[in-house]
């Protein structure tokens, strides 16, 4: 099962703002949690019942970042594809569900588990 913890403000600042980069959008909520996985599932890649997830994945090392770019659903082999999450990335999710928007999810390797443990703890 994968771990899963609400960030502090603090916390998550950094991942908004890369967020933020990536989207060319603005995000002032404070919806924000992390995952720790070795490997996460896109889904809803596509708009459908007025839920969509949009993903962006950032590389730590060298502070870049890509946007998950999907077809329509026709040709959008990314749907349901389940990928590795390398140590050095952090995906971070934008998530509507029925039209609400359920914030930020951060999903990250179960390596930095530790360090975001401490930064809550310290």
């Amino acid at each position: 099962m994968n771990e899963t913890m609400k960030l502090t403000k603090k916390e998550y600042s950094p991942f908004v703002e890369a967020y933020q980069e990536l989207s060319g959008q603005q995000y002032r909520g404070r919806k924000v949690t992390a995952e720790f996985s070795d490997k996460i599932t896109l889904h809803d890649t596509n708009w459908g019942g007025g839920s969509r997830n949009w993903y962006y994945f950032f590389d730590m090392n060298t502070s870049k970042g890509k946007t998950l770019v999907v077809p329509a659903p026709w040709m959008n082999a990314a749907e349901g594809e389940t990928i590795e999450l390398p140590e050095n990335i952090i995906c971070i999710m934008r998530s509507h569900f029925c039209g609400q928007d359920m914030g930020l999810r951060i999903y990250a390797h179960t390596s930095r588990m530790p360090k975001f443990l401490e930064a809550q703890n310290g």
